[in-house]
């Protein structure tokens, strides 16, 4: 299975063509991630197109490249009923469409205007936002006709204020797959993936170990090389620097990979995220984000030998897992989509 070639491919057509259908190169990918016994909803016909959107030469991004490609390349894969198209927001400029689902990436939103955006929803078109973790002006926001909500906090915010909003949780990279590491090979370890500039007091916890992953998203490897050193270990931490207006979105991606991976999460109550998944009551959550209240969870964590604390840790971990299990996530989108187009 080779991704260069496709992405090669689709880069040409975003500055030849702007457009193009959902590649095959993922297929493999999604086919071993469904459940043997998954069987596709049956289609919804739906009448209007879907198009994905992205800006032109984005195509390397890790939004447009895990919300975009590969969850469309999924739909389609698993419904071939439906009509889904990838094309780049200047290629929908001088496109004339009617009564159509027009699902905006975050990636695209950080470009366009709402006078744009207002352009798009002529002929009866519909447009959706998928924010992810964007912050928009008001005046952006104002021009959707509903929300993607790829976290339960962002989805709780805007229901709450009378947008029209639908869960549709993010999926975590297809190339990784749950850890063949076996417990008794785990070390009681505590790590750290992302972005350094993300993690809460990562220049200040010795005893987390840091896989600081490149700005630039690599769409080209096969696998994940550092999967398998993350699945060592038995804790990953997560905890992130409070947002000043609280008002930052952020799907719990670092959690899901941990439950790929075998391992459990240590964050903070702070966490509203990771909690609405897990509860308030998940073992290894620091009261604050204090320094002194996260270097004593960690240090409970790794000292952890009370077996029914860590037995709890490991089943809501669990429950994470299936709520992110891509079946689910497919339908989320099916569903949502299915109910714009009852208003049509």
């Amino acid at each position: 299975m080779k991704f260069c070639p496709s992405y090669r491919f689709a880069k040409s057509h975003d500055y030849l063509i702007g457009r193009s259908g959902p590649t095959s190169f993922f297929d493999p990918l999604i086919l071993r991630h469904l459940n043997k016994s998954f069987e596709a909803p049956e289609s919804v016909l739906l009448k209007a197109q879907v198009y994905f959107v992205y800006p032109r030469g984005y195509r390397g991004l890790g939004s447009v490249f895990l919300r975009i490609e590969q969850m469309a390349a999924a739909l389609r894969l698993v419904n071939p009923a439906m009509k889904i198209t990838l094309v780049t927001h200047q290629k929908l400029f001088s496109m004339r469409l009617k009564k159509s689902i027009i699902l905006l990436s975050k990636a695209s939103l950080e470009r366009l205007s709402a006078q744009q955006v207002n352009g798009f929803k002529g002929g009866g078109n519909y447009v959706v936002y998928d924010c992810i973790d964007g912050e928009f002006l008001p005046e952006l926001e104002a021009s959707a006709d509903a929300f993607f909500c790829s976290s339960k906090t962002e989805y709780g915010y805007r229901a709450q204020s009378g947008q029209r909003v639908f869960l549709v949780p993010h999926a975590h990279d297809l190339r990784l797959f749950q850890s063949r590491v076996l417990p008794q090979e785990k070390v009681s370890t505590c790590v750290y993936i992302g972005n350094p500039r993300e993690e809460l007091y990562g220049d200040r916890l010795d005893s987390v170990e840091k896989i600081h992953l490149p700005a630039k998203f690599n769409r080209f490897a096969n696998e994940i090389p550092w999967f398998k050193r993350a699945s060592l270990s038995s804790f990953h931490y997560i905890a992130r620097p409070s947002v000043a207006n609280g008002k930052r979105f952020k799907p719990p991606t670092k959690a899901i990979v941990a439950a790929l991976s075998g391992a459990l999460v240590i964050s903070t109550a702070e966490d509203a995220e990771f909690i609405s998944w897990v509860g308030a009551d998940y073992p290894y959550l620091a009261p604050s984000n204090s320094l002194p209240d996260v270097s004593a969870v960690i240090d409970f964590a790794l000292g952890s030998v009370d077996a029914e604390i860590v037995r709890r840790a490991h089943e809501a971990m669990r429950k994470l897992a299936r709520e992110f299990r891509l079946e689910k996530i497919l339908e989320a989108y099916r569903a949502a989509f299915a109910d714009i187009q009852a208003g049509f």
